[in-house]
């Protein structure tokens, strides 16, 4: 898996249609070694706190002074756009972003609905390697949510704590919003 394998799967559409896809493996090692480190670590008492909240934008923007992950957007942005696609149920968010390895990004998104994704997409073009929907007491990841990230056309979390910011792309086009929680 740390070579970048990738798995080949043959499939039947809606259609009757046959077909073939292809999932990357790169980052698999790294994200099963965070989850046994995080579930040792964090214990029952994390997974209930996290089990009785309901993710929105407002309850996802962390408080400031977390490590600020949209300091490499201008890099991050095209993995992004191709997770925010990529999330089922409509107009999402982003609450982390992070290089993985070997042109690889791994993103969290939150749709509308309150579900967190975990997606994987390449650096540099619009394929997205895998999404997943995250459990509903998933541990969020160190500064996730420390800015919330919404795309220009969308309206930003509402809040007398937040505080958002424009982001721009490296050519410093307004490409959405950055919220931070401010008290």
């Amino acid at each position: 898996m740390k070579e970048g394998a990738r798995i080949r799967l043959d499939f039947t559409d809606l259609k009757g249609q046959a077909g073939q896809t292809a999932f990357s493996l790169w980052g698999l090692t790294a994200a099963l070694e965070f989850l046994g480190t995080s579930q040792a670590a964090g214990g029952a008492a994390v997974q209930a706190k996290a089990a009785s909240q309901v993710a929105t934008p407002e309850t996802m923007v962390a408080a400031a002074g977390a490590e600020d992950w949209s300091r490499d957007l201008a890099e991050l942005l095209p993995a992004m756009r191709s997770c925010l696609i990529a999330t089922p149920g409509g107009p999402a968010s982003i609450t982390k972003a992070w290089q993985i390895e070997r042109g690889k990004v791994g993103v969290r998104t939150l749709g509308p609905d309150g579900r967190r994704w975990a997606c994987v997409a390449a650096s540099s073009t619009d394929e997205v390697a895998a999404i997943d929907p995250l459990a509903a007491d998933e541990q969020s990841l160190p500064g996730e949510g420390a800015p919330l990230f919404t795309s220009a056309g969308q309206k930003p979390p509402a809040g007398d704590c937040i505080q958002h910011e424009r982001a721009r792309d490296s050519d410093d086009r307004f490409v959405g919003w950055l919220s931070y929680r401010s008290c």
